[in-house]
Order: C-alpha cells, then structure tokens, then sequence
C-alpha cells in the first residue's frame, strides 16, 4: 500500500518537472496534462517497441541487442512528445529522456522510502517484463510454451542406500574353469555405451540446442536445470519443474557461465 502510494506521488513530481522542461524547451503544449497524455503514449510505444524487437530480432550478441533496443525505444517513443505537445524533434527527444530519467530517480527514492528491498522490485519487474514478452511471442509465433508435454529432467545424481551393499554376481557362482572362459566371452563383445550424463558445450552453440535437457551455471553461482523451449533474444528459455509445477523461465545468455547439455 505505501510502495503505491510512494510511486504515484514519484508519478506526479515527474510529470510536474518533466512540464518544466517542456516548457523551456519552448513547448507549445507544456501544460501538466499534455505531458500526462504524451508520457502516457510514449510508455505505451516503448512496451511495444521491446515487444516487437524481442521476438522479431534474434541471434545478436547481448550488448548490441540492448543497445538497439534501447535507441528504438527513445526515438520512436520520442514521438509522442513531438506530436502531443507540438515541439521540435530535438526538444522532445530530451523532454524524452529526462522523463526516463527523472521517473527512475522518483521510483527508486520510491521503493527506498517505503522500505521494500531495489534489488527484489527491480527482479519482479524485469521478470514479469520477460513474462509478459515471452506471452506475447508465443501469441504472435502460434506456439505454446507452458503447457507442453511432460518431459522427465534427468538427474544427475541418485543415491541409493542399497548400492552401497556388498553384491554375488552370477560370475561369481559359476566354476573356477568356466568363469575364465566367460571373462573370455566378455572381453569380445561390444562393450555397452555409458549411460547419459551432462558435457559441457560452448554458450554460441545454445541455438542449436532447442529441445534439449540442459544445466546452467550462471555467473552469479545458480545452476538450473531445464528443457531449452527457445531462444528469444538475450535469453534462453527453460521449462522447468518448480514447487510441483512447471514452468518457462528466461535465462539470460549473458550470465551463463558453464553451458552443459545432457546426452
């Protein structure tokens, strides 16, 4: 309740001095409310904007997505302020930024005066963002990403009490003369291919691993286990077992640091 509170009133002191700048940048329309419209419709071309550029663009190394996401965001939204309130396009590309800029300042003091934790409301956001993106996607792609048939996630490890028991193979039983020539036997036939397990693989290869059962070491000291649904982007989506449940969770690529696939 009081984080809402706290971040309407950061709202309303971005918008009063965004309508400031407006102002000396020599707005015609710099009232509060023009503002409140073109921010308005400059958020709602930004939303759009990622949205597309993430599921339309794909393959590009991480740095340079961001910084072409980001560009396109600033100019296109840009527009809003130059149309809505009538100025030059140098004018609103700064009324632009400053009102990215002051409503980050006014959100953080935000969060921070109403005493919830920056680094868990930065996370829900950005989460949510990558959500309601990947739902997006799937909509336009005609796929679907949560509920898919059920895979088994292997598991790398199974302890077995009963493995650490003493074991009579029926070698063991058989006479001494005849156990040589079974040993014999054994040695000539084709030995059985070793069961399944992880190897690490290079992180430029994930394209080629959709469908995959994979395990994630970040560089932040997670490891998360999942099927690889798809690459969107700067991430990799995992379908994963969580508290019962599944679910597609995005990974970004650049905090992978081991890259392992099972096979």
């Amino acid at each position: 309740m009081y984080l809402m509170l706290a971040l309407l009133v950061a709202v309303g002191v971005t918008l009063f001095i965004v309508s400031k700048i407006a102002k000396m940048l020599l707005a015609k329309r710099a009232g509060l409310e023009w503002i409140t419209i073109a921010s308005i419709v400059s958020a709602l071309i930004a939303v759009v904007t990622y949205i597309t550029l993430n599921i339309y663009v794909v393959g590009l190394e991480p740095m340079i997505m961001l910084g072409i996401t980001f560009g396109a965001m600033i100019l296109l939204s840009s527009i809003a302020f130059k149309v809505i309130n009538q100025m030059s396009w140098g004018a609103a590309v700064a009324t632009n930024i400053a009102n990215v800029v002051i409503i980050l300042a006014t959100s953080i003091a935000a969060v921070l005066i109403s005493g919830k934790s920056l680094n868990k409301v930065i996370s829900s956001v950005t989460d949510s963002a990558k959500s309601n993106t990947m739902m997006v996607g799937s909509m336009v792609n005609g796929t679907e990403l949560i509920e898919t048939t059920e895979i088994g996630i292997p598991e790398e490890e199974v302890h077995d009490d009963e493995a650490n028991e003493p074991m009579v193979t029926e070698l063991e039983l058989l006479p001494k003369g005849e156990i040589e020539n079974s040993k014999t036997i054994q040695k000539n036939t084709t030995p059985i291919p070793a069961a399944p397990k992880y190897h690490v693989v290079s992180i430029e290869s994930i394209n080629s691993l959709i469908g995959k059962s994979l395990k994630i070491h970040t560089t932040k000291g997670r490891i998360i286990v999942g099927q690889l649904q798809q690459v969107n982007g700067r991430d990799a989506m995992l379908y994963r077992r969580i508290n019962g449940g599944t679910a597609v969770t995005p990974i970004e690529i650049s905090s992978i640091k081991t890259l392992k696939v099972y096979r």
